[in-house]
């Protein structure tokens, strides 16, 4: 198992009130760092051996009548890679969307890509529904991202994910 550190921040960018309802635009960033050779310590890491995964993404914080949900908008993310002997392989991203309606129904909303660079951008399509914030464990509204990471040296591999998740 490899070193891994993550951070995570969320930023409101907007505000809107119009016809008596607030909505509120958030954008959710993780990031998360790992050292091929499980080297690091807490105050800095080891530059030439380091791999990060990043992802971001932006939602709206809705009220429909008078019940409290989050709509997905979009996400970016990718890969940042430091070290020539080391490389990024399968990168996968998904944004997801499950939960409860307005309407009552359960939803699964989900768009893949399989990026070829190091970076994604995935939006979400205008038929998307907005899930309820009151889930339980039922709910999912993020972006998850993985990648296979390979020391081209010994070539040792393993698996990067990420999981940048609202907790719904």
């Amino acid at each position: 198992m490899k070193n891994a550190k993550i951070y995570c921040t969320t930023q409101r960018l907007k505000r809107v009130h119009r016809n008596g309802s607030l909505t509120e635009t958030y954008a959710t960033t993780t990031f998360a760092e790992i050292l091929a050779d499980g080297s690091r310590s807490d105050s800095k890491l080891d530059a030439s051996y380091s791999v990060r995964a990043y992802s971001t993404f932006y939602w709206d914080d809705v009220y429909i009548n008078g019940a409290h949900h989050y709509k997905i908008l979009n996400a970016t993310g990718g890969w940042q890679n430091s070290d020539s002997q080391i490389g990024i392989l399968n990168r996968f991203a998904s944004l997801r969307a499950g939960g409860w309606t307005q309407d009552g129904f359960y939803v699964l909303q989900q768009k893949d890509t399989y990026p070829s660079s190091d970076s994604f951008s995935i939006t979400a399509d205008s038929t998307w529904k907005p899930v309820s914030a009151s889930q339980g464990k039922y709910g999912d509204l993020g972006v998850y991202s993985k990648c296979t990471v390979k020391d081209l040296i010994n070539n040792e591999t393993w698996e990067l994910e990420l999981m940048n998740y609202l907790d719904i």
